[in-house]
């Protein structure tokens, strides 16, 4: 496929052309799923400290380029060259979408080297491979993400639409499709991407489609709040991040502080942990799983958004003691921290600049979520 280099300052983005390009990916993957993540996906190879993929062979490897060393990589693999058996099919349900195979194609093995974490190539890298399956008239994207990355990768235009899983080596993952043509969808969201749509043909078809199959994730879970190009940013930088919003700027006796004052909460698929109307005074911190927000309208119910590991929820009856807003459910094994009013008031009593400290981290986050909508 002839795609246009992408530069990124000095660096550049073009599909590997050789056996040794590919063996430098392989390398790449090798150096920081396995030496610096510390995960073994199946493929590894030790000796020659390399990680292939059979999926390698007929599809779209980019890589990232600092002058002659790959820096980064970004899988894109046609949908029709995968085996009949390939657990891919059955895991993003390929053949329920009303699109020929050549036209869906599977993100995969996005990887960023340390030193380049951060600085806009993994946004560079999506708008590279939106190009790539456009041009070879591509109308599905599919990939799968951590939990609390959905918002982001809902703000990028792609949706939700079927139950999470556990990867075996990855945990809870949650498969997500783009919808390549769905010009309103990309406006609905004000993807940063919405210009580059824009430069393609519209499916609208397939986008209503969608909201007929799918009514429950029918509606945008997320929409932009930032400017475009500190959206990117933040999409870059919180990919490989880790850290808990909540707990910023705590060290590790403020953080020991926090969670003996609160109670922890374990929960399996399914248990429904707040209903909309209900009374409350805690607000929730994910430390592991994932929960689903949801409301009925009409008796139609919809998923207003899907939360992850170091992600709030009710926090608004925490602030104001008023009846839940919405309904939350986990849709994995899930571990919380409950703060309730009173926890929090002791915890004000005993050890005040831990309590402030995380009032001001949660101001910042209701910030941003009022500033929902206003940006143009």
């Amino acid at each position: 496929m002839d795609v246009a280099s992408k530069k990124l300052s000095h660096l550049q983005i073009r599909p590997i052309k050789s056996a040794g390009e590919l063996d430098a990916v392989a390398r790449l993957r090798y150096q920081v799923y396995v030496n610096e993540l510390g995960r073994r996906p199946e493929g590894c190879d030790d000796d020659l400290q390399r990680l292939v993929d059979p999926e390698d062979v007929y599809s779209i490897v980019l890589a990232a380029y600092d002058h002659d060393k790959v820096v980064g990589t970004f899988r894109i693999t046609p949908v029709d060259q995968l085996e009949e058996s390939s657990s891919w099919r059955e895991l993003y349900d390929n053949d329920k979408f009303p699109v020929e195979s050549n036209r869906q194609f599977i993100f995969s093995r996005m990887i960023v080297t340390n030193d380049f974490r951060g600085k806009g190539l993994a946004a560079e890298f999506f708008r590279t491979a939106f190009d790539c399956i456009r041009q070879a008239e591509g109308e599905l994207a599919f990939l799968h993400c951590q939990s609390h990355l959905v918002s982001l990768y809902e703000v990028m235009g792609f949706r939700r639409y079927k139950s999470g899983f556990v990867h075996e080596e990855a945990g809870f993952r949650v498969p997500m499709v783009m919808i390549t043509g769905d010009w309103g969808h990309f406006e609905a969201v004000k993807s940063p991407l919405l210009m580059q749509v824009m430069q393609y043909p519209p499916n609208v078809s397939l986008g209503d489609w969608f909201e007929q199959e799918f009514p429950a994730h029918s509606k945008p879970g997320s929409v932009r709040v930032l400017a475009v190009d500190d959206f990117l940013k933040q999409f870059d930088e919180r990919l490989m991040d880790l850290s808990i919003p909540l707990l910023d700027d705590l060290d590790g006796e403020e953080k020991q502080q926090l969670f003996l004052s609160a109670e922890q909460i374990a929960s399996g698929p399914g248990d429904v942990l707040l209903n909309k109307g209900d009374g409350g005074n805690a607000m929730y911190l994910i430390l592991e799983g994932a929960v689903e927000v949801s409301s009925k309208k009409r008796g139609q119910r919809r998923v207003l958004t899907t939360l992850g590991a170091g992600q709030l929820f009710g926090e608004a009856a925490f602030l104001m003691q008023t009846p839940r807003s919405a309904d939350v459910t986990a849709i994995a094994d899930t571990l919380m921290l409950s703060i309730s009013n009173q926890a929090f008031d002791e915890l004000s009593e005993t050890s005040p600049s831990v309590a402030l400290k995380v009032l001001r981290n949660l101001s910042r986050t209701l910030c941003l979520r009022l500033y929902a909508g206003t940006m143009d």
